[in-house]
């Protein structure tokens, strides 16, 4: 079945930068009276991408809305060129730095603007969803890949009373992976809060995207403060890709 979404307009935009946003609705939102659990998701352009730049993540989404009667999906496009910026809680640490280089990234004068992105996602855009929409107030997530996955564990972390689930996709631990440790410790975050993770690129501990095993660190610091709420999946193959977004929203419609 087809899925319907509309694209909508928020003044002001975080930083002043232009960007699509759309909401994808459930195939049978108007036919239901419920109230549904909604979900934002960075990098929008990603996670439904044109036919010329489509990826197996893409086509799992693009799958999943087709069949989906469960949630409001909000996508918010990044900016390529801020985007290490707005993803960015933390400053970029040390370590990290030559890994960025060999990306070919520039970070010149970066600028950690992930807590303003945030804030604006917050203030701004969830009470417009909120309010237009058949939404469960109480039923907020967050979903990213990559820098995006590190955004949304740092909002759900800052936010857990906000956004009670998480999707963290190939998370870019590695960027700031002290400050992120520590932020955990400290962190309200309880066994109310859902989590559900995954890396595809994972083997072993020791990959390029992640050097130092931070996803396993990190995933198992959380599990201290969600007992048997967060889910764990860790492969060696990216075509895992192709199933993460159903089993992702599967595990949700069975935890919330």
């Amino acid at each position: 079945m087809k899925y319907s979404y509309e694209s909508i307009s928020i003044s002001p935009m975080p930083f002043l930068r232009k960007r699509n946003i759309k909401i994808y609705l459930p195939i049978n939102y108007n036919k239901s009276r419920r109230l549904f659990p909604v979900i934002y998701v960075h990098d929008g352009q990603t996670f439904i991408a044109s036919e010329e730049e489509s990826s197996l993540l893409s086509q799992s989404m693009i799958s999943f809305l087709q069949k989906n009667e469960a949630f409001i999906v909000v996508t918010i496009d990044s900016i390529p060129e801020y985007r290490f910026h707005e993803y960015a809680p933390f400053p970029i640490e040390e370590g990290a730095i030559s890994h960025v280089e060999n990306l070919d990234i520039a970070l010149d004068h970066h600028r950690p603007e992930g807590a303003g992105y945030i804030a604006w996602l917050i203030q701004e855009l969830k009470p417009h969803i909120d309010k237009h929409y058949q939404v469960n107030t109480q039923k907020s997530g967050i979903l990213g890949i990559g820098m995006g996955a590190l955004i949304s564990l740092y909002a759900q972390l800052k936010y857990p009373d906000i956004f009670t689930y998480s999707g963290l996709i190939n998370p870019n631990y590695w960027f700031s992976p002290e400050n992120l440790q520590n932020f955990i410790k400290r962190s309200s975050m309880s066994a109310k809060n859902y989590i559900y993770t995954t890396d595809y690129t994972y083997n072993l501990n020791q990959t390029l995207e992640d050097p130092n095993g931070y996803f396993m660190k990190v995933s198992s610091l959380l599990q201290f403060k969600t007992p048997s709420k967060i889910h764990i999946e860790a492969h060696q193959k990216e075509d895992q890709a192709d199933n993460t977004i159903h089993a992702m929203f599967d595990y949700f419609s069975t935890t919330l």
